[in-house]
């Protein structure tokens, strides 16, 4: 689990990919009845039917609680979302979201319409949600997204008209617009204001990746599938109706450690890379970072990592100081909607800070040299001492010590994991444990004496289903197998120790711990 230098580039660069386009799990607390509505399929001519097209599973999170809030129905599921919204549907939802807020139909309407007797198109009119155009409406032409948010505004104007002094000028709006989106300019004069307001209240929220100050765009003139539509009226219920929506809402799923946040167990001082798994229905992580149990920064990203060095905001001086010792630290994460709902459950990180330094020098005595020129040169440099350990005698646990030979630029880090070990509830039993030892292998670490390996007869080496070193493992079962999630594993990783049970590919070496990851 620590960085190590030739291998965090590489293994960064993959995790990265992997990470950003890590599968996203599907919600299970969809409202009862969301997807199965009783409604006739609405088929286009471009699509055979609203099966064909899965909806986005975090849009259909926000889609779901507007629609337990009570503003849609759940036959919404039934036209394919990806279709384009039309100026009928605009007019349908528009009013739909105005009867929302509070406001009361107008009293008797005229037939402005000639092309159709939709009464949410003149009911709609006659509210001045939307512009005459001749008499026609255009029920079927598609709907850009100026369109849509100015009738969006002016629905939370006529409902609620205390909000009508909230409206900027056309150049107010557009002096505050020009500050975040680079297509600001292109927006028709007459929408501006409307536009405007709704980014003010917090209704036009940006891509998850966006950070502050950062620009992007707003791609207001290009035409809405009706699935981007319904997300832009879910932040607009957000921003005008909270109560009304959040009890319904669901929280995003808790962050999970990444299965590349082994690479990362140091935080070095020239570039510090942290990171977690994705988690479903996350718009942004909200990071806490400790050392010890100091909080050091409170912090908020829209990635699933966290960069710290000499230009990043916080700096890594600035959160862990300057000092040449170890502490270790963790982060506490948790996954934030885009309505600022959190995960109910935090994902915490171990990991620990120093200053970079050459491993080569710190292990082997040279900068230019990988291992040592001989066992006996290796053998100069190991450390001895005695460790505390609990041991199985007639099916009780009881108290022991051990033997430990180990790299003496590890030994204290090592002496430090076992006195964890040992305090820990689990009570681990150890039978047989190894630290240095000369192997045939030259790339084994046990011959650096960065390598650990814990009771091997039942925490057994495989290269796919074939045993090839001790006898089986069998976590939970076995009292000398190692668990995953058991007080060895945490105690090892908490120090950037990698656990050989994480594997490299079809590769597993459960009794296996080591400083380098190898």
């Amino acid at each position: 689990m620590r960085v190590r230098i030739l291998s965090m580039i590489a293994a960064l660069s993959l995790s990265a990919v992997l990470v950003a386009w890590a599968p996203v799990a599907a919600f299970a607390e969809t409202p009862a009845g969301a997807r199965d509505a009783a409604a006739p399929e609405y088929i286009p001519d471009e699509s055979a039917s609203a099966k064909e097209y899965t909806p986005d599973e975090d849009i259909a999170k926000y889609i779901d609680e507007i629609i337990a809030a009570g503003l849609l129905t759940s036959d919404v599921y039934s036209r394919p979302l990806d279709s384009d919204i039309l100026r009928a549907d605009l007019a349908k939802y528009v009013m739909d979201f105005y009867r929302f807020l509070g406001g009361a139909d107008p009293g008797a309407v005229g037939d402005y319409y000639l092309d159709t007797d939709d009464p949410n198109a003149e009911n709609a009119y006659a509210l001045g949600l939307f512009d005459g155009n001749d008499g026609y409406f255009d029920p079927d032409e598609d709907v850009d997204k100026d369109e849509a948010v100015t009738a969006l505004a002016k629905a939370v104007i006529a409902a609620n008209p205390a909000e009508k002094p909230g409206l900027p000028s056309a150049g107010a709006a557009l002096a505050s617009l020009r500050m975040k989106y680079t297509d600001a300019d292109s927006i028709d004069v007459d929408a501006l204001p409307y536009i405007g307001f709704m980014d003010s209240r917090g209704a036009l929220l940006p891509e998850r990746f966006i950070q502050p100050g950062e620009l992007t765009y707003l791609d207001i003139n290009y035409s809405q599938s009706l699935e981007e539509f319904l997300l832009t009226l879910s932040d607009a219920v957000w921003a005008f109706a909270k109560s009304r929506v959040s009890p319904h809402a669901v929280k995003p799923a808790a962050p999970k450690a990444s299965e590349y946040q082994r690479y990362f167990a140091s935080a070095f001082k020239n570039n510090t890379y942290l990171y977690w798994g994705e988690s479903p229905g996350a718009y942004s992580y909200s990071v806490n970072v400790f050392i010890s149990k100091k909080l050091k920064a409170k912090l908020q990203t829209g990635y699933a990592s966290l960069t710290l060095n000499k230009t990043s905001s916080p700096t890594y001086t600035s959160v862990f100081g300057d000092t040449t010792k170890k502490r270790v630290c963790y982060l506490n994460v948790l996954a934030v909607d885009r309505h600022g709902i959190k995960s109910g459950k935090a994902l915490k990180v171990n990991f620990y800070a120093e200053r970079f330094v050459n491993l080569n020098q710190k292990l082997f005595g040279s900068k230019t040299r990988f291992g040592f020129k001989n066992a006996k040169a290796a053998g100069k440099y190991q450390s001895t001492f005695t460790v505390k350990v609990w041991k199985l005698v007639s099916g009780k646990k009881v108290r022991a010590k051990m033997s430990l030979t180990v790299n003496k630029e590890v030994a204290d880090e090592v002496k430090k994991i076992f006195a964890e070990i040992y305090k820990g509830k689990e009570k681990f039993p150890i039978k047989v444990m190894g630290g240095f030892q000369i192997r045939s292998s030259k790339s084994s670490e046990h011959n650096h004496g960065t390598a650990i390996d814990i009771n091997p007869t039942e925490n057994c080496m495989k290269d796919g289903k074939k045993v090839t070193s001790g006898k089986f493992w069998r976590p939970g079962k076995n009292q000398y197998s190692i668990k995953p999630d058991g007080d060895v594993v945490k105690a090892f990783e908490k120090y950037g120790w990698y656990w050989g049970g994480h594997g490299w590919g079809n590769r597993k070496d459960y009794m296996h711990f080591s400083y380098l990851g190898t």
